[in-house]
């Protein structure tokens, strides 16, 4: 049945004394209960922040593998849609997709020597809806990585060379961009040159 409260006092010295009767049973119900049920959800809603805090990475098997097989990520699991996805082993590597997956963004470093990130997204989509987007950027050394299959969609940048020079992008076969908010950079204002995207 519905339940209904009458005032049956005026506040007191504070918003915790404002009694009312349940309209019933006549027992008296203090309304201050809603500052402890305020508190309740305020705590769940900063747990939940918590939980949902992003986390970096790290691509592990350098023979390639299944992008959403969690042991090949460091920390061990899946990147998920706070998350961002970094590759940087010094290899020739095929990461694979067996659906379609949102991350935050895609970093491809390469700190000293060379190597490929090969992404073969098949059929599927690979969303980035974060404030960075794509990276393909060295430290030490040149970035480089290949789109074979499937669509690559960015609510941002999507930087090749945004530092360092001698780092590249290639897309071929049936692989290509979807819809990219703010554009494709290819060098920006600080990087030193020779950065290239190709398409073919």
């Amino acid at each position: 049945p519905m339940k209904s409260y009458i005032q049956t006092s005026r506040p007191r010295t504070s918003f915790l004394a404002y009694e009312t009767r349940h309209a019933h049973t006549g027992i008296p119900v203090k309304t201050g209960c809603r500052l402890k049920l305020c508190a309740v959800v305020c705590l769940m809603a900063c747990c939940t922040a918590i939980a949902a805090q992003a986390t970096n990475y790290y691509w592990q098997d350098g023979a390639g593998g299944t992008f959403a097989d969690s042991g090949n990520w460091s920390p061990a699991g899946v990147p998920g849609t706070a998350d961002s996805a970094y590759f940087d082993i010094e290899a020739n590597y095929t990461v694979t997709f067996t659906d379609s997956v949102t991350n935050s963004s895609v970093r491809f470093y390469k700190p000293t020597a060379g190597g490929t990130a090969i992404l073969a997204i098949g059929t599927n989509t690979y969303n980035l809806e974060g404030s960075y987007g794509m990276y393909v950027n060295g430290a030490g050394g040149s970035a480089s990585a290949t789109l074979t299959s499937g669509v690559l969609t960015c609510q941002n940048y999507a930087y090749i060379g945004s530092t360092t020079a001698g780092n590249s992008f290639t897309v071929s076969g049936t692989g290509r961009f979807g819809s990219v908010t703010r554009g494709i950079v290819v060098g920006d204002d600080s990087a030193s040159g020779n950065n290239t995207l190709t398409v073919t």
